[in-house]
């Protein structure tokens, strides 16, 4: 650690927040006799970034001028070694040099890969980096989007171009029957190899696993119709639940559990839903504000040496590293909602409490400018959002205002409108449950 070279990056200004994150965390890396050498992979994690988003960070300090990447190669085994960062402060830190100072002609290609002028390609080839030796080896995800199967009826999808639907939602209630659940699972067909895939990782977590049959398991999990293998699934973990709760310490085996179709005992004890929330639903999106509408409860990790430092110091990168800090650990039930969701298309059992706050939701278009109003006021709050664009699906549910958002001046103002509707309906559900 080089205290000049700390002090130097806290003197840095006009960076975004993450970007003077991977500064400092590269001058708390830097040696005042040997230089900074650290790898992407060590640098990623002192920052608690992705790869992709420290190489993005690491252009944007390069084109500022304050860091310099040197790379080199073994002499004997020619494999790429770490890359040298050199600090602005440092002395042979390069000075770019304009077109004007190189008596007016452009600089000439680099004798070593040939590239030079990234104005003017060498060759008559579209300018495309070279994949051996171009700027960055780190596959940038963020492009490489993954389109999700639209799933909304064409005519939801004009009727929303604007980014939001309004109203409560009564004409899509009017043609569902009575008896239809609000966001019931769609319908799918997998095969019976799939299915033993989901037994087995259903069975896992067990708590009698160890010792169970598992093709008693087997035979028992392909007995139940396909709806009540989704719910023994789902609900296992409240099973579970209810009976460490009651002092039990005894469980039967996974296969009693499924042809006792135990589950629904769980259902009944608990008071939860046997209608499972569809993801970025009405019910899932009740589900997880619910969730939001509680003080941060989750279990914080002690923070590094570095971000202890920073965190003492106050000031605008604190409070930055504070919010992320709490939208990573302080709600861990909606970043289980997030992650089921994203990484295994899975909603959670509906609450039936939740259910007169069904009407404040609406659509909302992901990438349209309600979509990022939604975004901006997660992030001053602290709260977890729902993971990366290229992984949410076209549409997502989110609370509406009461009035039309024609009535306020910002987007801004009309979901700080459409918040506080939400918390003032699930306080009122928390006072007449307390009543009761």
């Amino acid at each position: 650690m080089s205290h000049r070279a700390t002090n130097w990056a806290v003197e840095q200004r006009s960076l975004k927040p993450a970007t003077k994150i991977v500064l400092w965390h590269l001058a708390d890396r830097h040696n005042p006799d040997h230089g900074c050498f650290p790898s992407q992979r060590q640098l990623a994690e002192d920052c608690e970034m992705s790869r992709s988003s420290i190489n993005n960070h690491l252009t944007i300090l390069e084109e500022r001028g304050l860091v310099h990447r040197v790379q080199s190669r073994n002499e004997k085994t020619y494999q790429q070694e770490n890359t040298r960062y050199l600090l602005a402060f440092e002395d042979g830190f390069p000075v770019k040099r304009s077109v004007c100072q190189n008596g007016g002609k452009p600089p000439k290609p680099c004798p070593e890969i040939g590239h030079g002028n990234s104005a003017e390609p060498v060759s008559k080839n579209a300018e495309i980096p070279c994949p051996k030796n171009g700027q960055s080896r780190v596959q940038n995800l963020d492009t490489n989007p993954v389109r999700e199967p639209v799933r909304e009826p064409v005519s939801e999808r004009a009727r929303a171009s604007g980014g939001a639907q309004t109203g409560d939602g009564a004409g899509e209630c009017a043609a569902r029957s009575e008896n239809e659940p609000m966001d019931a699972p769609e319908a799918e067909t997998v095969t019976r190899d799939t299915w033993k895939r989901r037994l087995k990782k259903a069975h896992k977590d067990w708590p009698t696993f160890v010792s169970d049959s598992e093709d008693a398991a087997e035979k028992e999990w392909f007995a139940l119709a396909e709806a009540d293998r989704e719910k023994a699934a789902s609900l296992m973990a409240v099973y579970v639940h209810e009976v460490k709760a009651s002092g039990r310490k005894m469980f039967c085996t996974f296969a009693v559990y499924l042809r006792e179709k135990l589950s629904e005992k769980a259902l009944r004890s608990s008071g939860a839903s046997s209608v499972l929330a569809r993801p970025y639903g009405k019910a899932w999106g009740a589900l997880r504000f619910a969730d939001l509408m509680r003080e941060p409860y989750g279990h914080f990790p002690p923070p590094t040496r570095y971000l202890q430092q920073l965190l003492a110091a106050g000031g605008e990168m604190a409070e930055a590293e504070r919010r992320r800090r709490t939208a990573e650990y302080g709600w861990p039930k909606v970043n289980t909602l997030h992650l089921d969701a994203r990484n295994r298309h899975k909603g959670a059992p509906a609450d039936p409490e939740l259910a007169e706050l069904l009407q404040a939701f609406d659509k909302v278009a992901k990438g349209s400018a309600l979509y990022l109003a939604w975004k901006a006021l997660h992030e001053r709050r602290g709260w977890p959002w729902f993971g990366a664009d290229r992984d949410l699906p076209d549409w997502i549910y989110m609370p509406a205002p009461s009035d039309p958002f024609e009535n306020y001046e910002s987007l801004d103002e009309a979901v700080n409108a459409a918040l506080a509707r939400i918390e003032n309906a699930h306080a009122e559900l928390q006072k007449n449950e307390a009543a009761e």
